[in-house]
């Protein structure tokens, strides 16, 4: 958004038409930006650069309303409920709000900044940079005005870590949703399949139906599934080993979030595919005894023991899909040795 803001340019002679996108664009960005800072402030770190671009894109969507009035407002909105179609109410509020009270606005903004993390060591910079605004807009001059203490942080280092994840989750997805092509979203998600937590695409399956995000999540999780079902590797081992990972090293709390996160019939029934396909093809190669596979046509990915730990979860009394995925290792030919092998490491688990 730096570049873009630095391109910018206006003249008495700019059009309504020249300026409206790039308004739209900005007040669509800068009403992402509050959300983030009221919603995850406790974890949002922000950079000089940050706060610049927020500032600056301010300052030009004021001056462009200041030049070009009411119709500006007009066709800027118009622009905003085709660009966001699902969240267009929520942003023409802030839209409205952003150009009927600037002072205001301003204040706001830079609360929200001071209450980031680390936030009151930008009150210097704020303080610089608004004399400057205030030559061109008098109405920056209230930020010399504002109360300048350090915010009080008292959250829990479980609330942080949550929300942590929720704040990677809803980045991750809005940059996958910003590539222009769906090619270029696949091999995104391909990536972040491999290297990215578990715990993060946990968030991801419990996004609230309320959720501007909601439906690009929806998507998100369908294109998941689709590979699991397809049972594409290495990525879809990668991906279950870091369900292993997560649940493995995870508290009672992990576990049964796991377990929630198999709520959703989609989810539980690809999972469930990819671990009937795995025993399929491997369960003969098992040794018993050992409890270790045995050279067969193809080596697995993922380890015996990762699978089995997972596969014991799924299982258990607490997952929404145990009947689901019981029946269907029954109609394994070798489910007498898979029910075995269940028995023997089940003390270990418990």
């Amino acid at each position: 958004m730096d570049a873009f803001i630095r391109e910018l340019s206006l003249s008495p002679s700019t059009s309504i038409d020249q300026v409206a996108p790039h308004c739209a664009k900005l007040l669509s960005w800068l009403q992402e930006c509050h959300q983030q800072m009221e919603t995850h402030k406790d974890v949002l770190k922000l950079s000089y650069r940050d706060i610049e671009s927020m500032l600056k894109a301010a300052l030009y969507v004021f001056e462009c309303h200041k030049l070009l009035g009411d119709k500006l407002v007009g066709a800027v909105e118009e622009l905003i409920q085709q660009i966001h179609a699902d969240s267009h109410k929520i942003v023409l509020r802030f839209c409205d709000t952003f150009l009927s009270s600037r002072e205001q606005v301003i204040q706001q903004l830079c609360y929200r900044i001071l209450g980031t993390v680390d936030g009151h060591t930008h009150a210097p910079m704020l303080h610089y940079m608004h004399k400057a605004f205030a030559d061109v807009q008098p109405e920056w001059k209230i930020i010399s005005t504002l109360d300048w203490k350090q915010p009080e942080n008292e959250t829990e280092p479980l609330t942080l870590a949550l929300q942590r994840q929720y704040t990677l989750m809803h980045r991750f997805v809005n940059r996958i949703f910003s590539l222009p092509t769906l090619v270029e979203i696949e091999v995104a998600l391909h990536r972040a399949m491999a290297c990215m937590g578990f715990g993060t695409w946990l968030q991801m399956f419990r996004e609230s139906t309320k959720s501007v995000l909601y439906n690009r999540c929806c998507v998100l999780r369908h294109m998941i599934c689709d590979i699991l079902d397809k049972g594409t590797e290495p990525l879809c081992s990668t991906f279950v080993h870091n369900i292993y990972l997560y649940v493995a090293d995870g508290t009672e709390m992990e576990l049964q979030k796991f377990w929630n996160g198999l709520y959703s019939d989609r989810f539980a029934s690809s999972l469930t595919r990819f671990f009937y396909n795995y025993w399929s093809r491997h369960l003969e190669h098992v040794d018993l005894n050992e409890l270790k596979l045995t050279n067969g046509k193809t080596k697995p990915v993922l380890p015996l023991d990762q699978v089995l730990y997972v596969t014991h979860l799924m299982l258990d009394s607490s997952s929404p899909c145990r009947n689901q995925f019981y029946g269907e290792l029954r109609t394994l030919k070798q489910s007498i040795d898979l029910h075995y092998l269940l028995n023997k490491v089940a003390f270990v688990y418990t």
